[in-house]
């Protein structure tokens, strides 16, 4: 859960009213107590996996080719899955930073 910790850190860094919103077998996040429904975070038991359903963007597959994250870009269901591991966040922070930002826009427009 610390990954998770760390993800919505960096969500409350763009807007504060982000918070968990927790289900049985996964957790999304929600603004100003509204359901986001454009990231899915699964843990297990060493490592958290991270659906996020944004389209497929030419300049987003570089920038996470560039972070070498264990991430693929899934057609079926219109997302990215990053599968990541205790220190991931950390050392990819500013990368996380943008690729939230950018699912914030998504998600607001």
């Amino acid at each position: 859960m610390a990954i998770a910790d760390q993800i919505l850190t960096i969500a409350k860094e763009l807007s504060p009213g982000f918070e968990f919103r927790y289900a049985k077998n996964y957790i999304t996040m929600k603004l100003e107590g509204k359901g986001r429904t454009f990231v899915y975070l699964i843990p297990q038991k060493k490592e958290l996996k991270i659906w996020v359903t944004l389209k497929a963007a030419p300049e987003l597959d570089k920038l996470c080719e560039n972070e070498e994250l264990d991430v693929k870009y899934n057609d079926y269901y219109n997302g990215y899955q990053f599968d990541l591991r205790p220190g991931d966040v950390e050392t990819h922070r500013d990368f996380f930073k943008d690729f939230i930002g950018r699912l914030y826009k998504a998600g607001t427009d």
